[in-house]
């Protein structure tokens, strides 16, 4: 076990580092849920959070409306907003939350994208021959890198910046 530890301990803090980074960034900043700030700004706010409640409410009791819904304009097709938006394994934690802690899901969503970003970055790495903390070091420097950061708030951009 100890053996597996020492060899894994790159890519663990691969992922550990930039989320507690950015929890203690946001925890510095004010932000909800250490503080009053929110991070529900600009289309996560605007958008994204509505399309939280509805893959909720979808999930929770009208799976029917993964596909089609009445209270989009005079109805219509689902298949777009939910392959573009909502796909993601991370959105689905909402059904976790009340429907009036959807800014928490949110929260926790962008802290774990972040996090797996800087896992995946440290794995690529891993692969590629680099050893010992130049994986983690690689992995906080792109999940922490100014475009991510500056886009955490289209959460479905950084699902790409996962898999890149």
């Amino acid at each position: 076990m100890r053996q597996r530890w020492l060899k894994n301990y790159p890519l663990i803090l691969s992922f550990l580092l930039p989320g507690l980074l950015v929890g203690l960034y946001f925890a510095i900043r004010g932000t909800f849920p250490f503080g009053s700030s929110s991070v529900l700004t600009v289309d996560l706010g605007q958008q994204y959070i509505d399309f939280f409640a509805y893959l909720r409410q979808t999930l929770l009791g009208h799976p029917g409306q993964l596909f089609y819904a009445f209270n989009k304009a005079l109805g219509g097709d689902m298949y777009g907003v939910f392959a573009y938006y909502l796909l993601s394994p991370f959105n689905w934690l909402v059904v976790l939350f009340p429907a009036d802690m959807l800014d928490v899901a949110a929260f926790l969503i962008t802290v774990l994208k972040i996090s797996t970003i800087g896992f995946t970055m440290g794995w690529y790495a891993k692969r590629h021959a680099i050893h010992g903390m130049m994986i983690p070091a690689f992995g906080l420097a792109y999940a922490l890198s100014g475009w991510l950061l500056a886009n955490s708030f289209n959460l479905m951009w950084l699902d790409a910046a996962m898999l890149l």
